[in-house]
């Protein structure tokens, strides 16, 4: 009997790891190269401004929940800046070019938007 309940226990817990694992597999994170390009096309291409907008305000979203880490602050008309301001920062920077798009998110905003003392 107490063989068959860790036999069951272990069976679950491999299978909870293994749901848990198929959540984010087949999942590439955007790097910022990719970024750069929707959010530089997306004066031209109106389903680019949205997809640029809508990360943008995904990560902003992380970074308000706590899920992520951000040191930065805005101020009037900023927001309405940001796609353009991701936009030339990244260009401006090649070298995060291959970077997960979070981390330089974290760069762009914390050099372009840096919170007064």
């Amino acid at each position: 009997m107490k063989r068959e309940l860790i036999v069951a226990v272990a069976c679950l817990y491999m299978a909870s790891s293994t749901w848990a694992d198929e959540g984010l597999s087949g999942h590439k994170m955007q790097t910022s190269g990719d970024l750069m390009r929707m959010c530089m096309a997306a004066a031209k291409v109106p389903a680019l401004s949205v997809m640029c907008n809508n990360y943008i305000n995904g990560y902003l979203d992380a970074v308000a929940s706590g899920r992520h880490k951000g040191k930065f602050c805005f101020g009037k008309g900023d927001r309405e800046r940001l796609p353009q301001a991701v936009a030339i920062w990244l260009a401006a920077h090649p070298d995060y070019k291959k970077q997960p798009s979070p981390e330089a998110m974290d760069q762009v905003l914390s050099e372009k938007f840096a919170c007064k003392k």
